[in-house]
Parts: structure tokens; C-alpha cells; sequence
């Protein structure tokens, strides 16, 4: 992260914490956790499928092939990161993060899932994420609360400097290219190419990646 994109970051990160300020205060909340996801795995096989993180956590930190993280939030204090790095042999496991933008967040690494309960706060959560059955008697948590997201949803609606810059790890594709390759699509019947044709665009990711007109 070079010197402009740390100092458009720096700005991203005071603007969540000011919408989720409002957001908690105005759901009566006194924390909100944030998932990254759970992996989940192919029937009958040991292959996992692709791990696309929760949108609200990305929004916070550029982790985007993490999974059983999470990033804590108190109003007034400084943003934690539970950073899951499990002892592996056979699987390559993420890396400690070291980046620039790590100098936001209290960072905590965790071996195992469940460790993540012991660094969780007392008090309201509001939990934002992938809800499982095992998170119920971790505290005082409530899943995805309707009066949150809907602050947050609403505030996602206009994307900060940096979400415009640095959109999933890398450049974003501007608008107007985005829209003129549904137009194409829609005008040529190629719907089918339009993920493929959009990520060329973007770098060839045409294989995994479909184009988000939306963003």
C-alpha cells in the first residue's frame, strides 16, 4: 500500500466508523462483529467451494481470501481484526497480514475458529455475517439485524474514495466502462460473455470473476 492509497484509506476507515456509529447507536447496539465467512466444502469430497468474504467485512479491511475472521467494532475504540491462520501441512494458509493498513486494527491471530469467542466484547453485538448455530452462546449477539443493515446498506450506496480506487485488491473498473459492456451485452445477445469480456478489462479474470455492474 503506497503513500496515496494509505492516506485514502485512512479517510475509508473514519467513514465507517462514522456510519456504523450511527448505525449502533440508532439500533441500541454497543458492538458490532463482523464475519468474514465460513468456508464450506463440495459434497463428498474434501475440495472446498471458492470463498467469497461477507461485503460488510471487506468493506473494513482489503481480506478478501480469509475465512473465520472477524472484525469487532466499539464506538470510541480502536477496530479489532481476529485473524484466523490455522496450523496446516497440507493447505497453504493465509499470511500474516503486515501491510500498511494493519496499523488501524488491534490484530489478534487465532489457530482455531472458536478461539475467536475469548476476544469477542460484552455487552449488545450486533452481528453482522454468516450466522451458525455454534456463534449462539458466544454472548450477546443478534444476527444481521434488520435496523443495522438497513443503515448500512443505505450508506454502502456511495462508495468512498478508496472503494474506488481499490476495489476488491485492485484497480476498479471505472462506470462507464462497466455500463457500456452491459449495454454491449444486452445489444449483441452475449449476455453468457459479458463476465468474461467485463474482466479482461480488469485483468483476465474472465475464468473467476464475473463483472459486478453494481460494485
Amino acid at each position: 500500500m503506497d503513500d496515496a492509497l494509505a492516506t485514502i484509506y485512512t479517510a475509508h476507515v473514519t467513514i465507517q466508523k462514522l456510519r456504523h456509529d450511527r448505525a449502533l447507536m440508532e439500533g441500541k447496539f454497543d458492538h458490532a462483529v463482523i464475519f468474514s465467512g465460513a468456508l464450506h466444502y463440495q459434497f463428498l469430497d474434501d475440495m472446498s467451494y471458492p470463498f467469497k468474504p461477507n461485503p460488510h467485512f471487506k468493506s473494513w479491511v482489503p481480506v478478501v481470501d480469509n475465512p473465520n475472521c472477524f472484525v469487532v467494532y466499539t464506538p470510541n475504540v480502536k477496530p479489532k481484526l481476529i485473524y484466523w491462520q490455522p496450523v496446516d501441512y497440507w493447505h497453504k494458509v493465509a499470511e500474516t497480514p503486515a501491510d500498511r493498513w494493519t496499523e488501524k486494527f488491534e490484530i489478534v491471530m487465532i489457530a482455531n475458529p472458536d478461539d475467536a469467542k475469548a476476544h469477542l466484547p460484552s455487552g449488545r453485538i450486533a452481528f453482522l455475517g454468516e450466522w451458525d448455530t455454534r456463534f449462539a452462546d458466544w454472548g450477546d449477539l443478534t444476527p444481521n439485524p434488520e435496523p443495522i443493515l438497513n443503515s448500512l446498506h443505505w450508506d454502502r450506496a456511495w462508495k468512498t474514495e478508496y472503494e474506488i480506487e481499490y476495489y476488491d485488491g485492485r484497480p476498479a473498473i471505472p462506470l462507464h466502462v462497466r455500463c457500456h459492456a452491459v449495454w454491449e451485452a444486452e445489444r449483441c445477445d452475449c449476455g453468457d460473455e459479458l463476465g468474461r469480456g467485463g474482466a479482461r478489462a480488469d485483468g483476465d479474470r474472465g475464468d473467476d470473476r464475473k463483472l459486478n455492474c453494481v460494485g
